[in-house]
């Protein structure tokens, strides 16, 4: 995240997601505006629910295929960017 917001940043006018991070109960909240970034944990993931990591950006010339490659590959897999 923080080398896509280096790259970026000057670009991605709004983002917010949730991320699914391993060994972790609760969901961790990620939302920013061009270079600035904040994270917190929110609720817990139900345990009978599949733990799913999605992140909206709002912004322009970006390269969306290299995003969504990225954002995969941080998630281990393919995945619904």
């Amino acid at each position: 995240m923080a080398q896509c917001v280096e790259r970026h940043g000057n670009d991605m006018l709004r983002y917010k997601g949730v991320l699914a991070i391993a060994d972790q109960p609760c969901r961790l909240v990620v939302q920013g505006i061009h270079r600035v970034v904040g994270f917190d944990y929110g609720s817990p993931w139900p345990p009978d629910a599949p733990r799913r990591s999605q992140l909206v950006i709002i912004g322009r010339h970006l390269p969306i295929a290299t995003l969504r490659a990225e954002f995969n590959a941080a998630q281990g897999g393919e995945g619904a960017a």
